[in-house]
């Protein structure tokens, strides 16, 4: 009904693109990259959302896990063994003891080979869902043939409700032990069964686990794209690796170059921090730290190791530069590559702060409420009475020791006690 919000949008999708800066009209869909484009799919893919949830409320079942038999006749044996050394620990010698403790390892390693929940409880089941604009992943504790029944049910909202058809080539059904790509990410579950010790003690603290990774094509095709990497191959297919220079930053500011180069690290490292191997990015650091070396001996036509000490002091690449602040430098990117837990801070998906700082304060309220805090008169013509530190105040007038007892450095106040005050 709102004519004017349909209108934009119309524009939006009736705007065209620039394609190698050549226009091209846009005559259905929405144009890639088009600010409208990710809204109107929000829109438009609500609906799944919604069909989504209620089909998890209904495909989920049970509460826990049944455990797994297997596991827990191997932690019986290996137990029971573990009691039995403790008895005559005192009476073996020295190589009953060692054939022990081997047992002890080998009996430990068989049982942890078995999950101790049973992984095909037909009574428990789960289905987890993600979206983001027209790309989403299912994520199943179930069998097979749940996750094919999930993908039918999925296709046919789609088709019928939306009337829109899921790629085939694109919608797949991947074993949790296996790779699924999603925006970006490489996603499995980890089947690692190592152990690492705990408040519980020796704990598998990794099996089971879901695991983000940053697949190798897309640091590499990072480095291709910016045209800091040429990879050749040798007689023997071996990859070698060549770093480049970068013509077209030549003639930047040397503190720019730094600067260019440190935004690009550093854009990969935010995205992909959430990865189980985001240190791999230290070899895509490397590559770019030797095509800026390469850039900077292009740049002033010198070698590439005396550009590279022109700015080395203590083991630092630091460029100087000044602005009206006065001289600063600028450091090339050293912060590492650790894992972290959120990927840009815990506070995704909550309310800005600006929200929150905007909302009126608690004097706001008593401004607009009329009322005034000394003589209790309801004006529309009040004012605010403010000091600097309540420690100033002697108490020996009824405004000051107003103040004093709300803990307040105002007060509201009518025209008439306003007067009084400064009287």
């Amino acid at each position: 009904m709102d004519e004017s919000l349909i209108e934009l949008i119309w524009k939006f999708l009736k705007a065209g693109y620039l394609e190698d800066w050549q226009y091209n009209a846009t005559f259905s869909g929405t144009p890639q990259g088009s600010g409208i484009s990710p809204i109107l799919a929000n829109i438009y893919l609500n609906d799944l959302d919604g069909y989504m949830e209620e089909y998890k409320n209904s495909f989920d079942k049970g509460k826990i896990h049944e455990r797994n038999n297997e596991y827990t006749k191997r932690q019986s044996r290996y137990q029971r063994f573990i009691v039995k050394c403790e008895k005559y620990w005192p009476t073996m010698s020295k190589e009953e003891k060692e054939a022990a403790l081997a047992e002890q390892k080998r009996l430990r390693k068989e049982y942890q080979q078995f999950s101790g929940l049973d992984p095909m409880d037909e009574g428990y089941r789960r289905i987890q869902y993600v979206r983001y604009a027209d790309d989403f992943l299912v994520g199943v504790i179930g069998s097979k043939s749940d996750a094919e029944q999930i993908k039918a049910d999925i296709s046919r909202f789609l088709s019928e409700k939306l009337k829109l058809t899921m790629s085939a080539e694109k919608t797949l059904i991947t074993h949790g032990h296996d790779k699924a790509r999603f925006l970006g990410y490489d996603i499995t579950v980890n089947d690692d069964n190592s152990t690492r010790k705990t408040s519980k003690g020796q704990t598998r603290v990794y099996m089971n686990r879901v695991r983000l990774y940053l697949p190798r094509e897309k640091w590499i095709g990072k480095l291709l794209d910016y045209g800091v990497l040429k990879i050749v191959k040798d007689e023997h297919g071996k990859e070698k690796w060549k770093p480049l220079q970068r013509d077209d930053y030549m003639y930047l500011a040397p503190h720019e170059i730094v600067v260019q180069y440190n935004a690009q690290i550093r854009g990969i490292y935010n995205y992909y921090r959430l990865a189980s191997n985001v240190s791999v990015l230290n070899k895509f650091r490397y590559v770019m730290e030797y095509s800026m070396h390469k850039t900077f001996a292009g740049k002033y036509r010198v070698t590439m190791t005396k550009a590279k000490l022109r700015y080395h002091k203590n083991g630092v690449f630091s460029v100087p530069y000044r602005n009206k602040s006065g001289e600063k430098s600028v450091v090339f990117y050293n912060g590492g590559f650790p894992r972290v837990k959120y990927a840009m801070g815990n506070f995704v998906d909550q309310t800005p702060e600006y929200a929150k700082l905007n909302m009126p304060g608690e004097l706001y309220f008593r401004f607009k409420a009329g009322i005034c805090d000394l003589c209790g008169a309801i004006s529309k013509d009040v004012t605010v009475h403010q000091v600097g530190t309540l420690k100033d105040l002697t108490g020996k007038t009824q405004w000051e020791q107003a103040m004093l007892k709300k803990r307040r450095k105002t007060l509201v106040v009518c025209r008439d006690c306003h007067a009084n005050i400064h009287s």
